[in-house]
């Protein structure tokens, strides 16, 4: 985990043009991260799991993956007597040693919880919560975390398109 991926694969002796075209390509769209900034030990961790398989398949659903999974969510979530609450700011969250308490929006509007889901980057997660809890060793390890540099962009279009079962834009400097 110490050494990135690019220099291992370097150091074997890659080519400038494989590295271009196929792992950092792949390395983007598999780990989400460039290169550079991938553990080797995380990328090989992936490929050893595919060596010498033949039965990979790459599954595209026919609808983005929001309307695909979410109504099913939040129904059982629901039906579990939970409540899903969105395009809401969380502004902190109770939460002690003992567990969850709940959380309060930035409208002022609370919301006792035993359990919640929280889905903030690893910044803004510090930033809610309690002072003294977000420095302890287990959250403060947080701050380790960087952005990646990643877009993905899905099109979808209105028929399908013949010939090509699969498109990907290969990985350039200039995009």
């Amino acid at each position: 985990d110490e050494r990135d991926a690019e220099s291992l694969l370097r150091s074997w002796g890659t080519s400038e043009a494989f590295l271009d075209w196929y792992w950092r390509t792949t390395c983007i769209a598999i780990m989400n991260v460039p290169l550079e900034q991938c553990s080797a030990a995380a990328l090989l961790q992936f490929f050893r799991l595919l060596a010498g398989r033949s039965d990979v398949e790459i599954g595209l659903p026919g609808i983005g993956l929001g309307d695909l999974f979410v109504p099913g969510a939040v129904r059982a979530i629901e039906a579990a007597g939970g409540r899903v609450v969105t395009h809401a700011r969380v502004a902190n969250i109770d939460l002690t040693e003992e567990g969850v308490h709940g959380v309060r929006m930035d409208d002022g509007t609370a919301f006792r919880a035993d359990r919640c889901v929280v889905a903030l980057p690893p910044a803004e997660l510090l930033d809610a919560l309690p002072g003294a809890l977000a420095a302890s060793p287990w959250f403060a390890r947080f701050t380790r975390f960087r952005p990646s540099p990643y877009l993905s962009v899905y099109l979808w279009f209105d028929r399908r398109l013949e010939g090509e079962s699969f498109w990907a834009n290969v990985w350039s400097p200039d995009t």
